[in-house]
């Protein structure tokens, strides 16, 4: 009883219809505007449907700058041996079209990565695992007719860690966190781990909220100099105007210095994460969202006025089988 009472007080759990049902008006008003349900695709012409979903993570990797990305690899069938002579003896696997943070392993020896494999009928990419400690998301946007984009909303990544009371098992204190019983992480056989006072547990690599993450607001981590990294960074993608980077930095000093790493880029369907902060209210998420989703209008109008154009009917049917085909292949 308790866990669904917290469940119907923070919206934050809430199923995405209630979240989004107000901005989803505001949504099907673009879709009479621009004639299309597919409107979406002017947002990032350069991505295709403009990333809402299933974008390829390898291909926007491509063009990012080294220094600014993690090392990654499409694999083709390469061997262990070769993987990690370039990633490192960590690598983390994952499926190259996923979503809110489905199918992703961190694989540290040979077996692990053979067994994956013999399981696996879909394309994957693999990156280096980047231990870093801080993990951060960046909403970005520039509008058409502007020559320079900008960063607003930047949301700190708090990953799932469970501290010891010297007394509980592993599983105990997640049954006892509202955020972690929702979750069932796999604890590798530490169920009945009892830890020492004050010791961590990391329960989850994968920094999504519905997987146990918590988002807080770190647009106190803003720096004029971020506006130029990530307008320079955006414009090797091409015409991309709305996207959001899920990055990691040695420390939250690093980043504000400009040294991290991308790990990720999402398209349009990318939600301005900040929103999930705890201190914001519905109300308050729901300004968010709307100002998010009134940018991208003004985007796709003015994409379309740049000479870009709305797909097909028969084009964005196509696109949503052939996600939906992967998407059935990785859950």
């Amino acid at each position: 009883m308790k866990q669904k009472l917290l469940d119907i007080v923070n919206w934050e759990y809430w199923p995405g219809w209630a979240v989004y049902l107000f901005v989803y008006i505001y949504i099907g008003s673009l879709m009479l505007r621009f004639k299309s349900k597919f409107f979406f695709a002017l947002a990032n012409p350069s991505i295709e449907f403009g990333g809402l979903y299933g974008e390829k993570k390898d291909e926007l990797l491509a063009s990012i700058p080294n220094q600014y990305k993690a090392k990654s690899i499409l694999y083709t069938g390469q061997s262990y041996q070769e993987i990690t002579e370039v990633l490192g003896p960590e690598i983390i696997i994952k499926p190259n079209q996923g979503e809110k943070g489905q199918g992703i392993f961190l694989i540290d020896n040979e077996t692990d990565f053979n067994n994956y494999f013999q399981q696996q009928n879909f394309e994957v990419i693999i990156q280096e695992y980047l231990s870093d400690k801080v993990e951060l998301a960046v909403m970005y946007y520039r509008f058409p007719n502007d020559e320079n984009g900008f960063v607003e909303g930047i949301t700190e990544k708090v990953l799932p860690v469970a501290v010891g009371d010297g007394e509980s098992t592993l599983r105990q204190l997640c049954l006892k966190n509202h955020r972690f019983n929702r979750q069932n992480f796999d604890l590798k056989g530490n169920d009945d781990l009892v830890l020492a006072k004050g010791e961590e547990y990391l329960l989850s690599i994968v920094g999504n909220h519905i997987r146990g993450a918590k988002f807080l607001d770190a647009v106190e981590l803003l720096q004029e100099k971020h506006h130029l990294i990530f307008d320079q960074i955006s414009k090797t993608l091409g015409e991309v105007y709305c996207v959001r980077y899920d990055i990691k930095a040695k420390s939250k000093e690093s980043f504000v210095r400009g040294e991290f790493k991308i790990v990720e880029v999402n398209g349009v369907g990318a939600e301005p994460t900040h929103m999930y902060d705890p201190k914001y209210g519905y109300w308050s998420a729901q300004k968010i969202l709307w100002r998010h989703w009134r940018k991208i209008g003004r985007i796709c109008h003015e994409s379309l006025t740049k000479g870009n154009v709305v797909p097909s009917k028969t084009a964005g049917k196509a696109w949503q089988e052939e996600v939906k085909t992967y998407q059935s292949l990785i859950s």
